[in-house]
């Protein structure tokens, strides 16, 4: 259901749309002029639409379905973190390395200025 809980995860403040449903739901529509197929009002608020969004269809032969831009972000998101092991913060990780490799550069300046007051040279000596 929209606002459910079930999407929680680390990837942002996205709005919370329920993309697994226990079953799925079935309806029938007719091909109207144009090729225009109608949803019917109850799927569009299940999914959160309003007129003028935009959905990704797939064809694969025999089925067309269709989705959300949101639903594939999250189903991506739920796909992606079954590859996180539990109790790893995968934010908490990228700033350790991201603070390790400021460190290292700071310490390659600071060696590198050393040098130049070595070598009698500064900073803005050309060469």
């Amino acid at each position: 259901m929209p606002g459910s809980n079930e999407d929680a995860t680390p990837f942002g403040n996205l709005p919370a749309v329920d993309t697994a449903s226990p079953e799925p739901t079935q309806f029938e529509a007719k091909i109207g002029p144009g090729g225009r197929v109608v949803i019917p009002a109850d799927i569009r608020a299940a999914m959160q639409l309003k007129e003028g969004d935009a959905l990704i269809g797939a064809f694969d032969g025999t089925t067309v379905s269709f989705t959300t831009h949101m639903c594939l972000v999250r189903a991506i998101q739920r796909d992606l973190a079954k590859l996180v092991p539990p109790g790893v913060s995968l934010v908490d990780e990228l700033i350790a390395e991201r603070r390790a490799e400021a460190a290292k550069e700071e310490a390659e300046v600071a060696e590198w200025i050393a040098r130049q007051k070595a070598t009698g040279r500064s900073s803005s000596d050309k060469g």
